[in-house]
């Protein structure tokens, strides 16, 4: 009874240990780390993309009945709008403790998650406010970060080669829901325009893989030496792209879906541990041998993905994706002593070396719960029976 593992640790020990800890009542927003006893630390800086994330978490929580989710979200919206808007769709993309802009460089990734957060929080409350801000922020992403090929978008204002994929997985994933969530039209355009970009430019057919950096006209041996490819984005890309056939009834998304998820599994898993490779080359070279904990969140949702897709195919089975989801328990979730530290009930463990499995880090990165909160709900969404656009995750 995976999912009912995986609801406990939600509702018992992570919310709320996030609502006490990991929301700063006082300043507003979100920490940003938390240390081993699960105490905030402060950086001295707020990150948009953290403040994004966990108004998403928090909203998705809360659509599953927790009222303090609903409040934590709020509580996010606030300072998103009050704190981190400076005007029209503009964000400021790092702000001091207190809530003052720090940088106001216009970030792709940023952006992508604050549509992502508007997304769930009109979800949740029905807020039309919140379709018009998300509409304000696309209207200043064109205009800002439109790319010189006339496709895709830079991912930092004033931006060079190499270009990135990753904030377009991002704002595919924003699109996708804000166009199922409203149903408005221009939700729909940026979703076909990066899938279009995805499948033409960003998927490299011959090796069934997609990089993580492109030169200029989107070409990809111009952009890094070696091409880097994260099987944690093959999955993570696999999900989106099974979600946005079930939107827009493209059934071309799927067989890249496949492809990708089928080079992932080939090549991105170590064979001792069962993790996943922070990444690797085109030819399934290992790269960097070390394990993070959202790729194989990841490969959680994107084994959903394929088993939504083709119901009672044996290389979905349950008992596959149970044993994925025991992994990240023990590697990244256990209580007690993991990767050479204690990582308190409801925290984790984000990254750990492939030698000895000892932690790579020295705190605990609140943005997981982004990646952890997503897979888990996907779970219990999953096995209660429920379709991805209802946004009830049981």
């Amino acid at each position: 009874m995976m999912h009912v593992k995986i609801a406990t640790w939600l509702a018992d020990h992570s919310i709320p240990r996030m609502l006490a800890d990991g929301t700063d009542w006082s300043n507003g927003g979100f920490a940003e780390r938390l240390d081993w006893a699960g105490r905030p630390l402060d950086p001295g800086f707020k990150r948009l993309r953290v403040t994004a994330r966990q108004i998403y978490a928090f909203s998705h929580l809360g659509l599953g009945g927790s009222k303090e989710a609903v409040r934590a979200a709020e509580h996010g919206m606030e300072f998103l709008l009050t704190k981190a808007r400076l005007g029209g769709g503009e964000f400021a993309s790092r702000l001091t403790t207190r809530g003052d802009p720090l940088d106001t460089t216009t970030d792709l990734y940023d952006l992508a998650f604050v549509l992502f957060a508007l997304a769930w929080w009109y979800k949740l409350t029905g807020e039309e406010d919140a379709l018009s801000v998300a509409e304000d922020t696309l209207r200043f992403v064109r205009r800002k970060l439109g790319h010189p090929s006339g496709r895709g978008f830079l991912h930092r204002e004033n931006a060079r080669a190499p270009y990135q994929q990753n904030p377009h997985m991002h704002l595919l994933e924003a699109a996708i829901f804000l166009a199922a969530f409203s149903g408005r039209e221009l939700f729909y355009v940026l979703a076909r325009e990066i899938f279009e970009l995805a499948v033409s430019d960003f998927f490299d057919p011959r090796t069934e893989t997609l990089a993580e950096y492109y030169g200029d006209n989107w070409k990809r041996d111009a952009g890094s030496d070696p091409i880097v490819v994260e099987p944690g984005h093959h999955f993570e890309w696999c999900w989106l792209l099974t979600r946005y056939s079930a939107l827009m009834g493209e059934r071309s998304a799927l067989h890249v879906a496949e492809r990708l998820f089928w080079f992932g599994r080939k090549h991105g898993f170590d064979s001792s541990s069962g993790l996943i490779y922070d990444a690797v080359d085109p030819s399934g070279r290992c790269l960097k041998a070390d394990f993070r904990s959202w790729p194989n969140l990841e490969y959680v949702k994107a084994m959903i993905a394929m088993s939504e897709t083709y119901p009672g195919d044996s290389r979905f089975a349950a008992d596959q994706l149970d044993e994925a989801i025991e992994r990240i328990f023990s590697f990244f979730l256990g209580q007690g002593n993991i990767g050479g530290v204690s990582v308190p009930p409801g925290l984790w463990l984000d990254h750990i070396c492939a030698a000895d499995f000892s932690a790579k880090v020295d705190h605990i990165p609140a943005s997981t719960f982004y990646h952890l909160a997503f897979a888990f709900t996907e779970v219990t969404r999953h096995r209660a029976g429920r379709h991805i656009f209802s946004g009830a995750p049981w």
